[in-house]
C-alpha cells in the first residue's frame, strides 16, 4: 500500500508539473507575440504587458491589494518611421538581420554615399582618435569604422566614449556577431549603423540610408509585482 501511495503521489506531481509548464508556455508565447511589441517602449508594449500580467494575476485568484504597480519614466531614443538601407543601389538590407541602427544614433537621411574604410586599430592614443575623427567630414563618404573593438581594448576606453565623439555624418560598424538591440536615453551627433561584415566585401561600394529618429522624453512605463506569500 505504501508503494502504491508513493506512486500515485509521484504521478500527480508529474501531471501537475506538466500542467504548470503548459500554462507557462501559453503565457510566455502570449507575451512574446507581436501585439506586445517586445514589451518595451515601442507601441506602448510595456504598458500592454503590465496590463496583461495584472489581469492574469487576478484570474488566478491574487487579490488586488497584493498586486503592486510601480510607475516610472525615462528618456529613450526611438526610430519611429523609415528604416531603409540599400547597398550598391539595388540590395535592400533587412533591419535586425543584415543591419541594426545604433541605439544612440542620430537620424540618417543620406542619398548615395561612397563607402570608405577607416582603420581604427592603427590609432595609438585617445588624442589620435579625436584627430582622426576631425578629418571625417566629407559628405560624399559613409565611413566604415574597421577594428573598433581592437581600438577599444588597445586604448582602454569604452565603445560609447568613441562613438560619442564622432562628428555628424554616416558611419558603419562591421559586425561578425548576431545583431542585438539595445536602448539609449540619449543620442549622438553621428548616424551609426551596425552592419554584417559579410556584406561589406570588395563589391560593396556605395550605400543609401533613410532612417527616422526621435528622442522621446519622460516615456511612461510600469512594473507589476504580485505578492503570493509573506514569509515570517
Amino acid at each position: 500500500m505504501r508503494k502504491f501511495i508513493i506512486f500515485i503521489f509521484l504521478l500527480s506531481s508529474s501531471c501537475l508539473n506538466a500542467q504548470i509548464q503548459k500554462e507557462l508556455k501559453i503565457t510566455i508565447d502570449t507575451l512574446c507575440s507581436p501585439y506586445f511589441s517586445g514589451r518595451g517602449y515601442v507601441d506602448k508594449g510595456c504598458l500592454k504587458a503590465a496590463d496583461y500580467l495584472k489581469a492574469y494575476f487576478q484570474s488566478i485568484g491574487i487579490e488586488d491589494k497584493n498586486i503592486v504597480q510601480q510607475n516610472y519614466h525615462f528618456n529613450v531614443n526611438t526610430f519611429p518611421g523609415n528604416m531603409l538601407v540599400v547597398l550598391n543601389d539595388t540590395i535592400r538590407l533587412r533591419a535586425g538581420i543584415d543591419f541594426l541602427v545604433d541605439a544612440a544614433s542620430n537620424k540618417a537621411h543620406f542619398d548615395k554615399r561612397i563607402l570608405k574604410r577607416i582603420a581604427l586599430d592603427k590609432i595609438q592614443n585617445r588624442d589620435g582618435i579625436k584627430l582622426a575623427f576631425n578629418s571625417l567630414h566629407e559628405k560624399k563618404y559613409a565611413y566604415i569604422l574597421d577594428s573598433l573593438d581592437v581600438a577599444v581594448k588597445k586604448l582602454g576606453i569604452k565603445n560609447d566614449d568613441i562613438l560619442s565623439i564622432l562628428p555628424e555624418g554616416l558611419f558603419i560598424i562591421p559586425s561578425t556577431k548576431k545583431l542585438i538591440w539595445d536602448v539609449s536615453n540619449d543620442n549622438y551627433k553621428a548616424s551609426i549603423i551596425h552592419l554584417q561584415s559579410a556584406l561589406l566585401n570588395d563589391s560593396s561600394v556605395s550605400i543609401k540610408v533613410n532612417i527616422d529618429q526621435k528622442l522621446k522624453y519622460m516615456v511612461k512605463q510600469k512594473n507589476i509585482v504580485a505578492i503570493i506569500a509573506i514569509l515570517p
